[in-house]
């Protein structure tokens, strides 16, 4: 089995490969991060209404007490 080296064509350059690499690392944790603060801000707005909506009786014992 032969391995050969990848082909560089002309006009290109590993570096600006490698730059582009990280720019698109990047961005793409930016919006996996950005989705994931408005899950929890979303989670955090609604908790209140969702427990209210599954746990109606005992949210009302304790408003006895």
């Amino acid at each position: 089995m032969t391995l050969s080296a990848p082909v560089e064509l002309p006009g290109m350059s590993r570096a600006g490969s490698k730059q582009k690499d990280i720019t698109r690392l990047i961005v793409a944790t930016s919006i996996g991060n950005a989705l994931e603060w408005y899950d929890i801000a979303v989670y955090g707005y609604f908790a209140v209404y969702i427990s209210e909506a599954f746990f109606r009786v005992t949210i009302r014992r304790r408003r006895c007490f």
